[in-house]
């Protein structure tokens, strides 16, 4: 029994296993690993091929890091409306270095 059926069995509403997959070839992007594109065969002409692998820039990652750059600033405030729940969120986010490793998580 995996973990899609349990939470079915007992009647929890989860997200589409499709989504997972599609999850990994957001990933295989990012990491710049994408199977039908960064690994390919070139004809030597003698009747055999070379594996080879295309260089990449890493462009989605890129994109990412850029995005986190603009979201998450020095000028970015998470505000909470009670008192008590937004004085611990500040520690937690304290105590983690938010300001200084936001953007790498």
């Amino acid at each position: 029994m995996n973990v899609f059926q349990f939470f079915k069995e007992k009647g929890i509403d989860t997200v589409d296993q499709e989504f997972y997959r599609q999850i990994e070839v957001w990933r295989s992007w990012y990491v710049s690993n994408v199977q039908k594109f960064h690994r390919y065969r070139v004809y030597r002409g003698n009747g055999g091929s070379v594996k080879c692998r295309r260089l990449s820039l890493g462009m989605a990652k890129m994109v990412c890091e850029d995005l986190a750059d603009l979201l998450l600033n020095e000028r970015t405030q998470i505000t909470i409306d009670h008192k008590a729940t937004q004085e611990f969120v500040e520690k937690v986010l304290k105590d983690n270095y938010w300001e200084d490793l936001g953007n790498e998580y």
